[in-house]
């Protein structure tokens, strides 16, 4: 079968649309079917109702009694039209063969089947029209211009819209390189805020030690630009430094200080306290509660105290060693009484 026409589930539409009668017989096809552009056909045969791009270009449903779908080919030329169904198709054939001109020995091929005459193809001035499934109750009509390469013209909307889908990805490369770089810049912008390096540099032994006992909490919030995100009993929670950390306050004034590093996080934090003149004043031996996975784990373990003075206090910090973790929780001491 000559016919290349991709059909659409189009058959049922819904319309509020004045219907047009258009007269869809050969001998008036004949001044389309390769000459009409959109704006002439559309003058003739009304506005579509449905306009659908696919890989053989805009098929169209045309708005008329008869439901018929068409297309343009490169040049905006109507290559294609097709009858979904017709009553008689013997109308069609008679009216071909009215053309003057016409010859039905040398324009007409017929395909039968067990004898039984099955589609009917007819070419003359460039007007072809294929009358196919006869035997069937819902005869199809598709008029084509033969004297263009329909495959041709498939393979150049293709690549029309291949081109158009290929231009539209690197329009979206590029906006979202430039996005990328947006996010770079905004990211960039936000290391450098105040509140983001004093937050990088907060783990600092010698940074914990004038918070602690001295800070208040809105002094706190407000320097390290920082919000609790949980409350544990006494303790506020505080997540957008670089680990978690757990403040302890007493009458509005920071008291405690406590996290917790994993793997050799924790060892390089101990040279950090020996780096800051914090000195092991003494351990502790306790056994641990730790919950994990639903379990309890119940092990022994140990606590080291380090303490470093200034002009006020004692700081201490306690070094608790977890299977897990180790974890650093500083507070203040007095100086004993004299």
């Amino acid at each position: 079968m000559k016919k290349t026409f991709l059909l659409l589930a189009l058959l049922v539409c819904f319309t509020t649309q004045a219907q047009v009668e258009f007269n869809l017989l050969p001998s008036n096809m004949i001044k389309y079917i390769g000459k009409a552009t959109p704006k002439d056909f559309e003058e003739a045969a009304g506005k579509p109702l449905i306009t659908s791009t696919r890989s053989t270009g805009n098929v169209i449903l045309g708005n008329s009694r008869t439901k018929f779908l068409y297309m343009f080919d490169s040049y905006g030329s109507l290559c294609e039209l097709e009858i979904l169904c017709v009553d008689n198709w013997k109308n069609y054939m008679d009216d071909f063969l009215s053309i003057k001109g016409i010859d039905k020995k040398t324009h007409v091929k017929e395909k039968r089947i067990s004898q039984r005459l099955a589609e009917i193809t007819i070419e003359f001035e460039g007007l072809g029209m294929q009358i196919s499934e006869i035997l069937s109750r819902c005869p199809r009509v598709y008029f084509y211009n033969y004297l263009v390469d329909i495959h041709e013209e498939y393979r150049k909307v293709i690549k029309r819209e291949e081109q158009e889908i290929e231009q539209k990805k690197q329009e979206w490369i590029i906006r979202e390189k430039e996005l990328e770089i947006e996010r770079q810049r905004i990211a960039e912008e936000e290391r450098n805020t105040p509140e983001r390096k004093a937050r990088a540099g907060f783990f600092e032994p010698e940074n914990i030690i004038p918070i602690v006992g001295r800070g208040t909490k809105q002094q706190f919030e407000k320097f390290f630009g920082t919000k609790p995100v949980d409350f544990r009993g006494d303790n506020v929670c505080y997540g957008n430094f670089e680990w978690p950390v757990n403040i302890k306050f007493s009458d509005n004034v920071v008291i405690f200080v406590s996290f917790r590093l994993f793997g050799n996080l924790g060892y390089e934090y101990l040279e950090k306290l020996h780096a800051a003149n914090f000195k092991k004043q003494l351990t502790k031996n306790v056994t641990s509660f730790e919950s994990g996975f639903g379990d309890f784990d119940i092990f022994d373990t140990k606590v080291d105290v380090y303490a470093v003075k200034d002009e006020i206090s004692f700081i201490i910090c306690e070094v608790y060693y977890s299977r897990q973790f180790m974890g650093f929780n500083f507070y203040r001491q007095p100086f004993a009484k004299k």
